[in-house]
């Protein structure tokens, strides 16, 4: 299965889910492939402090590596399954690839079953940063949990 998380920068929510769920498809042996990107990302937008300390701290990812990358159609044939985490972004997908649609859902609503947007929390407080990786940690868990269940 190859996951593709989406977001606006690639260096908070999308990341942050890609460098969760990988380590746990490692740790489990499991054939998961995970990539991310954002749909304005730039080669030298950097993760914020707030991004690598809840990965090490709360996520268990020591080391990583990371560029932020912009979608691309050959992503987007990539995927088996794309998670975005706002639905303008779920708008601008399916708008620039149709094909897109069949694949894409919402990250708290396919994950967490709750419809809605995870904002981005960049410029915001350290409490915003934790309360949406807070969300995308439980969400990547129940999401792990679905792929390995069947």
């Amino acid at each position: 299965m190859n996951v593709l998380f989406v977001c606006t920068g690639n260096v908070n929510r999308s990341f942050v889910a890609e460098k969760y769920l990988a380590k746990l498809a490692t740790e489990a042996k499991v054939d998961i492939v995970v990539d991310s990107c954002g749909i304005g990302a730039q080669p030298y937008y950097k993760v914020p402090p707030q991004a690598d300390s809840y990965l090490k701290s709360n996520a268990g990812v020591q080391s990583y590596s990371h560029s932020p990358k912009l979608i691309t159609e050959e992503l987007i044939a990539w995927a088996d399954l794309i998670l975005v985490m706002e639905d303008f972004q779920f708008d601008i997908i399916s708008d620039k690839y149709p094909h897109s649609v069949r694949k894409m859902h919402l990250f708290l609503d396919y994950c967490l079953d709750k419809p809605g947007d995870l904002v981005d929390p960049m410029g915001k407080s350290d409490k915003v940063f934790l309360a949406a990786f807070s969300k995308i940690k439980e969400g990547v868990d129940r999401l792990f949990a679905k792929l390995i269940t069947g």
